[in-house]
């Protein structure tokens, strides 16, 4: 071989190795809520998602423009009313009381009225901003709801 073969072989690996991607990508690591974040207040349901296996059939879904609100008092008590059509079907709670608690720096526990208990993993926690998701049971099946709230 030439020394313009062995250049460009060697320019060919080089890019190959550049471009190469090893493993699985990363998924986004969720950080703790801040310190200074206060949850107390009224929430409202800006956009709700849900993705699941549904009756073994894989499902998405979105409700750009939920109704409700979810109210966090101080004292790890609140209000939740809320009318969102996802997944063929609809959730629908009003002024249902919840019982609150942090279980982690990035994870809280809602246990409804009803007796449902939802484990939100805060994804994102800004003064009047917030994302969150967590699992729910429809049907017997399992399914992931992400939601985007603004402060009222």
């Amino acid at each position: 071989m030439t020394t313009s073969r062995y250049t460009y072989l060697f320019n060919l690996i080089l890019v190959g190795f550049l471009f190469c991607q090893c493993g699985e990508p990363e998924e986004p690591t969720i950080e703790c809520v801040p310190d200074d974040f206060v949850l107390a207040g009224v929430w409202k349901f800006d956009f709700i998602a849900g993705e699941g296996v549904i009756f073994g059939v894989p499902q998405s879904d979105q409700d750009e423009d939920p109704e409700g609100t979810v109210e966090f008092f101080d004292f790890g008590q609140g209000i939740s009313s809320v009318r969102i059509e996802l997944l063929g079907g609809v959730i629908e709670k009003v002024d249902e009381d919840i019982d609150w608690r942090w279980l982690s720096c990035n994870e809280l526990r809602i246990e409804e009225e009803d007796g449902a208990e939802e484990i939100w993993q805060i994804t994102k926690a800004e003064e009047n901003n917030l994302e969150a998701e967590w699992d729910i049971n429809i049907a017997g099946n399992t399914a992931t709801i992400t939601a985007r709230l603004s402060r009222m």
